[in-house]
């Protein structure tokens, strides 16, 4: 190997062992037991029925994938919740070769943090264009403190394809490609299939970062427009057949009832609370946050933000302080102006079926 391969060969692993690291230990002890363990939980057996009905259903009837040996005769049971399509598919061949549930669940868990985190190096590595800033961001994302309250839960780690949905889309407006923007629907149909949730949440937010691009650079989005709208088309038709079992089972459960919607939506408090088990911030959980609504970032995270805000692109900080603001706004649910709005227009939640979660 040469000099510059060996260069570029550690510089390819430098961020790979970095992500790594925090990896391991955001989710001590949780590497010592990767065969025989998971999260003392019930949503980790859950997770381990669905990915082995999907490696079943895929060997032996795919038409009826979604019609899981749940709840028999009421078809589309698998929809009642978030099917984790992508990472059912992904685990296949390891069911079918016989490895253990639980190795190929933990195995599917840690991945997810690790690809999340290479991600978004991959985007911080784009705005920055600063390797140890971008090594910073991904170790940031790695460690989310909200990863880690949900870390029994496998679909909410699979957020890799968020900053890479990002990426394409900023390249599509900087160079005005449209395979990148055809690229950003592929990205958010595999964030669908992945977590469909995030998918949601992603489709919004996707929608609200081309607005304030279209704002801070209007000549370049526009030219990029024709790509992004062949990627919203490339990702609705590949989500097309995936989403149809969702609205066949949501008019078999019906939707949330609007107490339940509000009691998991966020406050302005939840982003004071850290997850109860925080060395530090611990304390905050029980007088600011609630059952799934610890958010606060983390005092280094906010810090280091504040402090990048003075040293960046202006028009980078607008874009993403914007983007920021309104994903705040969106999770507050019915506790904030836009989703009651809705509610009280139109008369519906919006909410997933009742058993989806």
């Amino acid at each position: 190997m040469n000099d510059r391969a060996r260069r570029s060969a550690l510089s390819a692993g430098v961020p790979v062992l970095v992500v790594l690291l925090f990896t391991a230990i955001v989710t001590w002890p949780h590497c010592l037991y990767f065969a025989t363990r998971v999260v003392a939980h019930h949503d980790p057996l859950f997770s381990m029925w669905r990915l082995a009905w999907v490696a079943h259903a895929i060997a032996t009837d795919p038409r009826h994938l979604f019609d899981a040996n749940i709840f028999h005769p009421v078809r589309n049971t698998l929809a009642f919740s978030d099917a984790m399509l992508l990472e059912g598919i992904i685990g296949a061949p390891l069911f079918w070769i016989n490895v253990h549930p639980v190795m190929i669940y933990n195995l599917l868990l840690v991945g997810a943090f690790v690809a999340s985190g290479l991600a978004m190096f991959v985007l911080a590595q784009e705005l920055l264009q600063d390797r140890r800033a971008a090594m910073v961001s991904a170790a940031i994302f790695t460690a989310a403190p909200y990863r880690i309250e949900h870390l029994m839960h496998l679909e909410l780690q699979w957020a890799m394809w968020v900053p890479l949905t990002f990426w394409a889309i900023h390249r599509s407006v900087s160079r005005g490609s449209w395979r990148y923007g055809a690229l950003a629907g592929v990205f958010l149909w595999l964030q669908i299939l992945s977590s469909v949730y995030y998918g949601v949440f992603l489709l919004m937010t996707v929608a609200v970062l081309i607005i304030l691009l279209a704002v801070t650079r209007p000549r370049e989005t526009v030219r990029a427009l024709p790509g992004l709208a062949i990627g919203f088309v490339v990702a609705a038709l590949l989500a097309a057949p995936y989403v149809i079992p969702y609205l066949q089972a949501s008019r078999t459960l019906g939707s949330r009832e609007t107490t339940q919607v509000a009691t998991y939506s966020a406050t302005f408090s939840s982003y004071l609370a850290s997850p109860p088990d925080s060395v530090v911030w611990g304390w905050t959980a029980s007088r600011f946050g609630g059952a799934e609504l610890s958010l606060f970032p983390g005092a280094i995270t906010i810090v280091l933000a504040l402090a990048a805000a003075l040293d960046r692109s202006r028009r980078m900080v607008i874009v993403y302080a914007g983007l920021a603001l309104v994903t705040i706004v969106f999770s507050l649910g019915l506790n904030g102006p836009v989703y009651a709005w809705l509610f009280n227009h139109i008369g519906t939640t919006g909410a997933p079926p009742a058993g989806a979660g």
